[in-house]
C-alpha cells in the first residue's frame, strides 16, 4: 500500500471533494514560481475594522517532479517580509504592521512552502494599517508572487 504524505494527502482530499468543500471565489488569484516549484496564491479575506486591515492568503502548490520534496523561502526573516510585503491604495504603499509593545511585525515571523511528494499547502495572514474608508480595492506585493490587483475590501 502507497503511503501519501500529508500535504499530497490533503490535497487529493480537497480536489475529490470538489464543491462539497468550496469556499468563496477567492478576492484575488495570482502565482508563484521559485524553479520547479509553483503555487497558484489566493486571497481569501481582506478586512477592514478599527484601522486595521487583517489579510489572509492560501498558498496551493505542486512541482514540476511529482516526487520533490523541498523547501522553497518566501521571507526568512521579519524584517525581510516587512520590506517586501505592502500593500498598495491610491498609489500608497502600507507594509505591515509593527506590534505597539513589542515592535515585532504582525504576521508570521518567517514563511516557507514544504513541498513534499510535490504538493504543499499553507496559509498566511497579515495585519496592515487600512487605507481611508473610501478606499475600496487594494493591491498585495508579496515576495515570489505575481501582484495581486482588485482585491475587495470588506468592511463590517
Amino acid at each position: 500500500m502507497k503511503r501519501f504524505s500529508a500535504p499530497a494527502l490533503a490535497l487529493a482530499l480537497a480536489l475529490a471533494a470538489g464543491p462539497a468543500l468550496a469556499q468563496e471565489e477567492p478576492l484575488a488569484v495570482g502565482d508563484m514560481v521559485a524553479g520547479h516549484y509553483r503555487a497558484t496564491v489566493e486571497v481569501v479575506e481582506a478586512n477592514r475594522s478599527e484601522g486595521i486591515l487583517n489579510i489572509s492568503l492560501h498558498f496551493l502548490g505542486g512541482a514540476d517532479v511529482p516526487e520533490a520534496n523541498q523547501t522553497v523561502i518566501l521571507y526568512g526573516r521579519p524584517e525581510d517580509g516587512y520590506d517586501t510585503i505592502y500593500i498598495v491604495a491610491e498609489d500608497r504603499r502600507y507594509h505591515p504592521m509593527r506590534d505597539a509593545q513589542s515592535g515585532g511585525v504582525m504576521m508570521p515571523h518567517r514563511f516557507v512552502l514544504e513541498f513534499e511528494d510535490g504538493a504543499a499547502f499553507a496559509n498566511w495572514t497579515g495585519s496592515f494599517p487600512a487605507p481611508p474608508e473610501e478606499v475600496e480595492e487594494i493591491s498585495l506585493i508579496f515576495p515570489l508572487t505575481t501582484p495581486l490587483y482588485g482585491i475587495a475590501i470588506s468592511d463590517p
